[in-house]
């Protein structure tokens, strides 16, 4: 199925959005990353005997809850799972989407979590 766009230029321009499988497997691709971050700085670090403090890992934690929101807002549209996948995030009439999209994709993302997880959400009170 593809989409087709006509541009204010009356030109009209044809693309295939992504599948289902590719965007899970960017998803998984983007997980095993921020999985491989965590090793690195909170696993690591503790197995070698230095201890951990809760500044430590607020420090650490921060780029692995904004990754989406940053990975996608500086690399138009894509995040490293989505550049191996070759797809990226683009509005429905195929233009790029600016911050406050990405931040709205974000926000949203951050609502599903918290829907799908329910209670079991180790962030909330």
């Amino acid at each position: 199925m593809s989409v087709a766009i006509r541009t204010s230029q009356n030109v009209l321009l044809e693309y295939e959005p992504a599948s289902i499988g590719e965007r899970i497997l960017a998803a998984i691709i983007d997980y095993v990353v921020i999985f491989g971050w965590l090793m690195l700085t909170l696993a690591l670090p503790s197995s070698l005997g230095f201890r951990v403090n809760s500044f430590y890992s607020i420090l650490v934690l921060l780029p692995v809850v904004t990754y989406d929101l940053v990975s996608e807002w500086l690399l138009n549209g894509r995040s490293l799972g989505k550049i191996a996948m070759k797809i990226r995030v683009v509005m429905l009439d195929g233009s790029p989407p600016n911050l406050g999209a990405y931040l709205i994709r974000w926000l949203l993302r951050m609502v599903e979590s918290v829907a799908f997880l329910g209670e079991s959400f180790p962030l909330l009170p």
